[in-house]
């Protein structure tokens, strides 16, 4: 899935609305039909603004991982047995800073 695709599906799962997402939902729809190059490369510039604002949102983290739980190959019990754990919101966003694509790693909520 592209990073838009990805973007877009997440706010409509969880129904988050702010004026961030709602300018961003207007402009990759509106993106195909502008016509320079000068309003194409505003427009890419803005969305890459609002994908940082949106993403990084405590509002809208919480709201897409909620509390999920996870399995680590490197927290096992002396049986080999993979332990269970909450992890907050806090969590994912330190996991979204330190990746490539942060929008890819929220594909894993969808």
């Amino acid at each position: 899935m592209k990073n838009k695709e990805i973007l877009k599906k997440a706010i409509e799962k969880i129904g988050y609305r702010s004026e961030h997402t709602d300018e961003y939902l207007r402009i990759i729809d509106d993106i195909n039909i502008v016509k320079t190059a000068t309003e194409v490369i505003y427009l890419s510039k803005r969305i890459n603004e609002l994908v940082y604002i949106i993403i990084f949102s405590h509002d809208f983290i919480k709201a897409l991982c909620g509390n999920i739980s996870y399995y680590h190959k490197n927290e096992v019990d002396e049986e080999g047995i993979f332990k269970g754990h909450k992890r907050s919101f806090e969590y994912h966003l330190q996991m979204m800073v330190i990746k490539k694509n942060p929008i890819k790693y929220l594909e894993q909520f969808l």
